[in-house]
């Protein structure tokens, strides 16, 4: 049973189409545990996000719970320009730092096929053995 039902984890429908030129990729760090507070705050400003999230299911005893959880902890990524979006995500107040990407290929490729792997229903996550910030 799930303690909540599942968000919607990204926004526009057609997130991954939209030109790079116009709507840049940005990486939101947020606040400890805020992640789903943030994708609520996007989707109700309009801006394009995507929270890639997984299934987790927890046994104690008898009970069986389902919750959803970020699979990159302390991460939404944003797309938008400089001086619309990127305000808006810091006007929340629940960002530490709004983060430039480079490589805008790159990410995109990247975020387009984890959405391919959550769309095929196969259990996600993280290798235990990649530390944080390896490449």
């Amino acid at each position: 049973m799930p303690i909540l039902k599942r968000e919607a984890d990204f926004l526009p429908p057609d997130l991954f189409e939209l030109p790079a030129d116009r709507f840049p990729w940005w990486v939101a760090h947020v606040r400890s545990r805020q992640e789903k507070a943030l994708a609520r705050e996007c989707r109700s400003r309009g801006v394009p996000f995507y929270l890639p999230l997984r299934e987790h299911r927890p046994s104690r005893g008898r009970r069986r719970r389902v919750s959803f959880l970020p699979l990159f902890p302390g991460y939404v990524f944003i797309r938008g320009d400089l001086e619309h979006e990127r305000l808006e995500i810091l006007r929340t107040n629940l960002c530490v730092n709004v983060l430039a990407v480079l490589d805008q290929e790159a990410l995109g490729f990247d975020l387009a096929q984890v959405r391919r792997l959550q769309e095929s229903g196969l259990p996600l996550r993280a290798h235990p053995e990649l530390k944080a910030g390896s490449v």
